[in-house]
């Protein structure tokens, strides 16, 4: 029979803890609460396109999925509220969550490599070339 020190006793049940606490977290995958808006603080000077560069300062097509969403989110509250409106103090406004815009940007990359292998793929029929100089 294994004996066991108290050390390890103690890291095994320590373990055991910590699956018990972390399985429901797990098995419950994306909350509705991480999929939720978030309230942001405008300063004055700032706005949405500003916001926007600063979540996604090299992707433009995030940046204006952030821009579209955060339009949508706040046309209730700001009817005029558009993408170059600069804040003239400090206000409060509903931004989409980062999860939900994730998923927007899995969805394109998914699309443009379907695109890119239809594009990389021989056509049935077209001889292939081969430009290389004899």
């Amino acid at each position: 029979m294994k004996t066991y020190t108290a050390g390890q006793c103690f890291n095994k049940w320590a373990l055991a803890l910590m699956l018990m606490l972390h399985v429901p977290l797990l098995l419950a995958g994306v909350s509705s609460e991480s999929l939720s808006p978030m309230p942001w603080p405008m300063q004055a000077g700032e706005s949405v396109s500003d916001l926007s560069r600063l979540f996604y300062p090299k992707n433009k097509h995030m940046q204006q999925h952030f821009i579209a969403d955060t339009i949508r989110l706040n046309h209730d509250e700001q009817p005029d509220l558009n993408s170059t409106a600069v804040f003239e103090q400090e206000h409060q406004i509903l931004i989409p969550s980062i999860r939900q815009l994730s998923k927007k940007s899995m969805r394109k990359s998914a699309k443009v490599n379907a695109a890119k292998v239809q594009t990389d793929t021989p056509q049935a029929g077209k001889p292939q070339t081969n430009n290389t100089a004899e």
